[in-house]
């Protein structure tokens, strides 16, 4: 299991729901960082758009 921590890097998916309640929570992605670089559900949005 990974940790999130101050000088660790780490690539997260931001879930608006508790996917252990339901695994279609899994689809409720409301941000996502990658590398430090962060996008908000909004950002994802407009690259699925552009």
């Amino acid at each position: 299991m990974g940790q999130i921590k101050t000088g660790f890097v780490a690539n997260t998916v931001l879930l608006s729901k508790n996917p252990v309640d339901n695994i279609t929570y899994t689809r409720s992605i409301s941000g996502f960082i990658n590398q430090g670089f962060s996008l908000s559900r909004i950002q994802l949005d407009r690259l699925i758009i552009d």
